[in-house]
């Protein structure tokens, strides 16, 4: 992954279940950390990604 502004601090990918996976970023900019999770889920004809 890339950051065009700040830095990712942490990356953790969790498998939750056969359908679904979860990507936990925290993500820092000067002196502001966020956290930003990502869900992707498999649907019958694709992949919905929320978050």
């Amino acid at each position: 992954m890339v950051a065009y502004t700040g830095s990712f601090t942490s990356a953790k990918l969790s498998v939750d279940n056969t359908k679904q996976a979860t990507y936990y970023l925290k993500r820092k900019v000067s002196l502001i950390t966020t956290s930003i999770n990502l869900r992707a889920k498999l649907l019958t004809n694709s992949i919905s990604i929320s978050y």
